[in-house]
C-alpha cells in the first residue's frame, strides 16, 4: 500500500507528540490517536483532494483511514524510536514518557538554575551560577516534553543530543544553524551565493566556514563557498550575534532570531537537566547576543573598564 507523501506527513509526529506529551491521559491508544487525526484539518483534506496526495480520484473512506492508519502509526513508532512516548508491547497503548532514561553523573552543574528563560536577561550573573561541587546525579528532561513545551521540531529535538561535555560555541552555533526553525528562515536563494562568500570572506564572523583540507595536506583551509540552507543560517546568525547588519539579507533577520530563540531556549532547558556547564554557557552567550544584536556579549564585557575606587 503506497504511502503518504512527505507533504501531508510533515509535523504529523510533532502534533502526535503535543498532544501525548500534554499528559491528560485521553491520547492513551492508537485508535484514539486515529480519531484524533480524523478531526484534524488532514482528514478533510484528504478527502476533499486526495490526487494532490498521490491517491486515486474517488477513493473510498475505508481506504483513506487504512492509510491514515498506517500514518498514524509510523509516526508513533518513531516517536517511541526516539524514547519520546511509551507504546507497549501490543502496539496500542501509548504514554508519555514522564522519566528520561540513564540519568548520568557530572562534576559540573548548574545548583541553582531554576528557569533557563531568564538567563537572557543577565548573562553575566548566571554564569556564577555554575559551580563546581561533588558529583551529582541530574535527572534528564524527558525529550517529548521538551520539544512540546518549546514547540520544536522532531529532528531539531533529536539532535539536541549531540552536544558533550566538552563542545563550545562553535559546536552550538552548527547544532542552531542545522535546525530547521533557522533554515526555513534562511532559504538559500542563487542570487545570493556570491554576497554569502563574501561575507565569509569579508572576517567579520566568528567562527568562519571552511573546506575540509585534503588528507595529508598543510595549506590552510580556505573558505568556503555557501551551498546549503544551514550554512547560509550559520552566517546569518554570526553577523547578528556580532552586531554587524545584515544588510541585504535584513528580510531573513525577525525570523531568523525568532527560530534560534526558541531553538536555544529548548537546549538550555536540555543541557540544565544534563549539568553540563560548557555547551550551557556557550548557549546562553549565544542567545544573549542574538536578541541583543550589539555585539557578542562576551567581547562587549572584556571591554567594560574596571571600576575606580573612590578618592579618599
Amino acid at each position: 500500500m503506497p504511502r503518504l507523501t512527505p507533504f501531508a506527513t510533515r509535523g504529523c509526529a510533532d502534533h502526535l507528540n503535543a498532544e501525548i506529551a500534554s499528559g491528560g491521559g485521553y491520547m492513551g491508544d492508537v485508535g484514539v490517536c486515529i480519531r484524533w487525526l480524523k478531526s484534524t484539518f488532514l482528514w478533510a483534506r484528504l478527502a476533499k483532494n486526495p490526487t494532490h496526495y498521490e491517491m486515486p480520484k474517488g477513493v473510498s473512506d475505508d481506504e483513506l483511514e487504512r492509510r491514515l492508519k498506517a500514518l498514524c502509526i509510523a509516526q508513533l513508532r518513531q516517536l517511541a524510536d526516539a524514547q519520546m512516548v511509551l507504546v507497549d508491547d501490543d502496539g496500542l497503548s501509548i504514554a508519555p514518557v514522564t522519566h528520561a532514561p540513564a540519568p548520568t553523573a557530572h562534576r559540573t552543574h548548574a545548583r541553582t538554575l531554576k528557569s533557563p528563560l531568564c538567563f537572557a536577561s543577565d548573562l553575566s550573573s548566571s554564569m556564577t551560577r555554575i559551580c563546581t561541587m561533588r558529583p551529582r546525579v541530574h535527572t534528564q528532561l524527558p525529550l517529548g516534553t521538551l520539544m512540546a513545551r518549546a514547540c520544536i521540531d522532531y529532528e531539531t529535538a533529536t539532535s539536541l543530543g549531540r552536544l558533550t561535555a566538552r563542545c563550545g560555541l562553535r559546536e552550538v552555533v552548527q547544532l542552531c544553524a542545522d535546525a530547521t526553525e533557522l533554515q526555513d528562515a534562511a532559504t538559500l536563494r542563487r542570487t545570493e551565493v556570491k554576497q554569502l562568500y563574501e561575507v565569509n570572506q569579508a572576517g567579520v564572523v566568528r567562527f568562519p566556514l571552511l573546506e575540509e583540507p585534503a588528507a595529508g595536506s598543510k595549506a590552510a583551509p580556505k573558505r568556503l563557498r555557501i551551498k546549503t540552507s544551514a550554512q547560509k543560517a550559520a552566517l546569518l546568525l554570526q553577523l547578528r550575534a556580532s552586531g554587524s547588519g545584515l544588510g541585504e539579507f535584513s528580510s531573513c533577520e525577525m525570523p531568523l532570531v525568532l527560530g534560534a530563540r526558541r531553538v536555544l531556549r529548548a537546549l538550555l532547558e536540555h543541557l540544565t537537566s544534563l549539568g553540563l556547564a560548557k555547551p550551557l554557557r556557550a548557549s546562553l552567550l549565544l542567545l544573549r547576543s542574538v536578541e541583543c544584536g550589539v555585539g557578542w556579549h562576551d567581547e562587549r564585557e572584556a571591554e567594560v573598564p574596571p571600576a575606580r575606587s573612590p578618592r579618599a
